[in-house]
């Protein structure tokens, strides 16, 4: 063959190749307004590797609804964003893969995140960012935050004279409720220790703690707030989660118990707001919420693995964390971008920080889907007073008991 012709050869395949890395596309599924913060990474990943990054948003939290169908059906993601309490049910239902990390990668993220990233001792999320919430306080009416619950309860009381709200939150969640819950002892699920030892542990969902002694102390103590009138009824029931945040940028309220998935909508208000840490409560603990990791998974469906996987660990890396954070608000999952200056020092990001440090992990056990909605429609009875707090809870904790007993797993898409 002559030099010329070898040339030619060598000079096809590489276009040949080239072109063809450059049709391949990934496609991931983002959160509502959430996709401009991983442009950068996905602009850098495509010049990089010539894989291009399609990115489709809508709320995340529908994912495993909407991955039935379009996953068998070749319409679905390659990647998808997942919040952590959904892991257990999305491997029960055989619709991601696992994925893997070499020492070096799983040093990076925070212990919690890799915790909330596992699934029966096996890694199944790409932790992307942590969320909790804090006490959001209008400085107009409120200039400096108070330290006890009792404290915003005497504040509303006098707020409610003034034709205001003082503090609101959605205690008929329980997600809202459990800061209270759990430093009176309550619990969802019980962790057992496994046989062998060591940090391994398991859920027992056959052992609820949500209407013992503390629980009925902790409803009773929140109660108080309904007793007296001091929520309106628009932010009461399912559907009504944005009510409390639309009623404090509205100026209505001058506190509010809000997530960090709601500080970029504050933000954009303009309101001369605080965010500061939740408060004590009558028994000398401090309130105490749940963390949720929000992270990449990989569709079972998709025949672009390694790349998914290339990408998810390429897109949280500290600098487009980083960079994300001040597009987005949303706060790394990673050690070293928490810990930066412009991060851990921010005045709307400190609280967060502080109160992932306290907060407990959601459960990720396939039952926790049968913990919600009947215990908030309890919660509703009970603040109503149609049902007194003991029974309330005790008709809760049943109903949760029967519904997971005659829950079967969903059947695994094969």
């Amino acid at each position: 063959m002559s030099f010329f012709k070898s040339i030619l050869i060598f000079i096809f395949a590489f276009v040949f190749l080239s072109s063809k890395a450059f049709c391949q596309e990934l496609v991931v599924w983002e959160d509502t307004d959430k996709g401009i913060g991983l442009k950068r990474a996905a602009e850098d990943f495509t010049s990089l590797t010539g894989v291009k990054v399609k990115i489709i948003e809508f709320r995340y939290i529908y994912a495993l609804e909407r991955l039935r169908l379009d996953g068998p059906a070749g319409t679905g993601p390659d990647l998808f964003l997942l919040p952590s309490d959904l892991l257990g049910s999305a491997v029960a239902q055989g619709m991601i893969s696992p994925v893997y990390y070499t020492p070096k990668e799983r040093s990076i993220y925070l212990n919690k995140a890799l915790e909330a990233a596992s699934y029966r001792y096996e890694n199944y999320m790409v932790p992307k960012c942590i969320e909790t919430v804090a006490v959001f306080y209008n400085k107009k009416f409120l200039p400096k935050p108070l330290r006890t619950l009792q404290a915003y309860f005497d504040f509303s009381v006098e707020s409610k004279k003034l034709d205001q709200y003082g503090l609101l939150a959605k205690f008929d969640d329980l997600y809202y409720a459990y800061p209270v819950l759990k430093p009176y002892g309550a619990y969802i699920f019980a962790k057992t220790s496994v046989p062998k030892g060591g940090n391994e542990f398991y859920y027992d969902t056959s052992d609820i703690g949500l209407n013992n002694k503390g629980a009925v102390e902790a409803i009773k103590l929140l109660k108080t707030f309904y007793d007296e009138d001091l929520f309106p009824s628009g932010i009461e029931g399912r559907g009504a989660l944005n009510s409390v945040k639309d009623l404090f940028i509205k100026q209505k309220a001058c506190a509010a118990i809000l997530g960090t998935w709601d500080l970029a909508d504050v933000l954009k208000s303009n309101l001369k707001v605080g965010i500061t840490t939740l408060p004590f409560l009558p028994n000398g603990f401090k309130m105490r919420p749940f963390l949720g990791i929000r992270g990449y998974v990989i569709s079972r469906w998709t025949n672009k693995y390694e790349l998914a996987l290339k990408f998810a660990k390429f897109a949280t890396q500290d600098k487009y964390a980083e960079d994300r954070f001040n597009i987005t608000y949303e706060l790394p999952a990673t050690t070293e971008a928490l810990n930066e200056d412009a991060i851990r020092n921010n005045e709307f990001a400190k609280a967060f920080i502080v109160e992932s440090h306290n907060a407990q992990l959601m459960p990720s056990d396939p039952a926790t889907r049968e913990v919600w909605i009947p215990y908030a429609e309890k919660l509703h009875e009970i603040y109503s007073g149609h049902v007194p707090v003991t029974l309330g809870l005790n008709e809760a904790v049943e109903e949760i008991k029967k519904n997971i007993e005659k829950q079967t797993s969903a059947p695994r898409l094969d």
